[in-house]
């Protein structure tokens, strides 16, 4: 309803602002939030704040395989996993923000027919390939792309889980407590130009699966 040199427009209850890097939205219109959204530049879910950036990484993306059941139906899981980058200003970017976590559900069913977060016994195993293309500062043009190729396994077999969650570095692997931040640095005179997974493929599986569990993000 209100559009201003600002950028600044309100749809319902909710005010946003369009700026060349940044879309943000604040729920509750009011004067008040008319001035508060051209200051902001981060999210705060408690507060009905979300910004997005359009122009330094991706946005927040996940991939789920829904809920997969073994072949007697009492037992499921579910994998999702979380992904996404930003990079530092100001360009050429030689630093990223990149948040890659994996959520692994496993339930039975009980004598009511009721799903219950009970430690189900289950397999993790994971495999993807993370790309980061490179530019040469000096004359911003294409350098070269380095690739790593990454595979984790939850340590524990047979184990007991019921709802994990867990963070993982996509160039080495290793995991960490959810949600973790990893900070990634271009090498020397380089910066990056974008930063992706070209191929991913998890698979969990429970007692009595036929195919198990697999989440493809390509």
């Amino acid at each position: 309803s209100i559009i201003n040199k600002r950028g600044i427009f309100v749809i319902g209850d909710t005010v946003y602002q369009v700026t060349q890097n940044l879309l943000k939205e604040v729920t509750g219109y009011n004067k008040k939030n008319l001035n508060l959204i051209s200051n902001l530049d981060t999210a705060d879910n408690a507060k009905g704040i979300n910004v997005i950036n359009l122009s330094r990484g991706s946005v927040p993306a996940y991939s789920t395989s829904g809920w997969r059941y073994s072949s007697n139906g009492k037992k499921r899981g579910q994998t999702t996993i979380y992904y996404s980058n930003v990079f530092y200003n100001p360009y050429p970017y030689t630093k990223a923000n990149v948040n890659y976590g994996i959520n692994v559900q496993a339930q039975t069913k009980n004598f009511w027919g009721n799903w219950n977060y009970d430690g189900g016994e289950c397999w993790i195993s994971g495999t993807w390939t993370y790309k980061t293309d490179l530019i040469n500062i000096s004359n911003l043009g294409y350098c070269c792309a380095n690739n790593y190729p990454r595979n984790y396994s939850y340590p524990f077999h047979p184990n007991s889980i019921n709802n994990l969650w867990i963070s993982l570095s996509p160039v080495t692997g290793i995991s960490a407590i959810y949600p973790t931040t990893y900070v990634l640095t271009a090498p020397t005179a380089k910066a990056f130009s974008s930063l992706y997974f070209s191929a991913i493929q998890w698979n969990v599986s429970v007692p009595g699966g036929s195919s198990g569990i697999s989440c493809n993000c390509p």
